[in-house]
């Protein structure tokens, strides 16, 4: 392990980035709406560090979309 700050096994990185991917995609399946994107966001994983299908497929939405949306609903309600 190395210190913060510290050079970066960016192998190492993609590995366990693709191994969570994995087992978000396969947990997806499995979990009530909503459940995997709250564990993922309270662990402070922001949706760009995902990919754009694990994203969606755990509930997830980029900030700007979900802003626009909240700003969309506003005007109109």
């Amino acid at each position: 392990m190395t210190a913060p700050g510290g050079p970066v096994d960016m192998e190492r990185f993609l590995r366990r980035l693709a191994r969570l991917e994995a087992g978000l995609t396969d947990c997806a399946y499995y979990a009530k709406p909503g459940v995997l994107a709250g564990i993922v966001e309270k662990a402070g994983l922001p949706y760009e560090s995902l990919s754009e299908d694990v994203a969606y497929a755990i509930g997830i939405e980029p900030l700007f979309r979900s802003l626009a949306g909240l700003q969309r609903d506003r005007v109109r309600g």
